[in-house]
């Protein structure tokens, strides 16, 4: 069976999620998500539509995606279980015209990159880190490394109300801090990928 990216039909899926995702946060879902459509939890499933137009070919995207399988596996078993209870017991009166259009963007969020990335992982972790390319130079992925990094915290530390905020303080600061675990176990992967192997 041939591997998930060699598929052309990925970039175009990529594209028609990304304009899902957008439409439902920005547009059917702007007053019932509010400050929340900034969420970390959205900007990385926006960095999981580019990674899809890519094919998985762009080292930067896989990397993120990589990095936020302990993240995504938190969120859905914590915060969707959570949004379930709620979404069930129909008593937020800003959710009740939008109940199922909160339940399709729920559903969206978090299990399509977690499944996704798993698999790509377990099935070609090496292939998936690079972008399925040739790396020689260990440098040029540790470039890499930096720009993924400042393309997940910047939109994190900027845009969502958590830390910008400091609203729900100090769960902003939390989530800040859980990310460097993972984060720092992807550079150790790609340290020794490609400066050891």
């Amino acid at each position: 069976m041939g591997s998930l990216t060699n598929f052309s039909v990925i970039p175009i899926l990529g594209l028609s999620f990304l304009v899902f995702r957008i439409w439902i946060c920005e547009y059917k879902l702007k007053n019932a998500l509010e400050f929340r459509r900034r969420y970390f939890s959205r900007v990385l499933v926006l960095y999981f539509c580019i990674a899809l137009i890519y094919n998985f070919k762009n080292m930067v995207f896989n990397i993120i995606c990589i990095w936020s399988i302990p993240f995504l596996i938190f969120a859905t078993v914590g915060w969707d279980t959570r949004f379930l209870k709620q979404w069930k017991k129909n008593e937020i009166e800003s959710w009740k015209a939008v109940r199922y259009s909160l339940l399709l963007e729920r559903i969206t969020l978090h299990l399509p990159m977690l499944v996704v990335s798993l698999w790509l992982c377990i099935e070609n972790f090496n292939g998936f880190l690079t972008g399925y390319t040739t790396i020689e130079n260990g440098f040029q992925a540790v470039i890499y490394l930096i720009f993924a990094t400042i393309i997940v915290y910047t939109p994190y530390l900027v845009l969502d109300v958590r830390f910008s905020e400091k609203r729900g303080w100090p769960i902003g600061k939390n989530l800040a801090l859980l990310a460097i675990i993972p984060w720092s176990l992807v550079y150790l992967l790609c340290i020794h990928r490609f400066f050891f192997v």
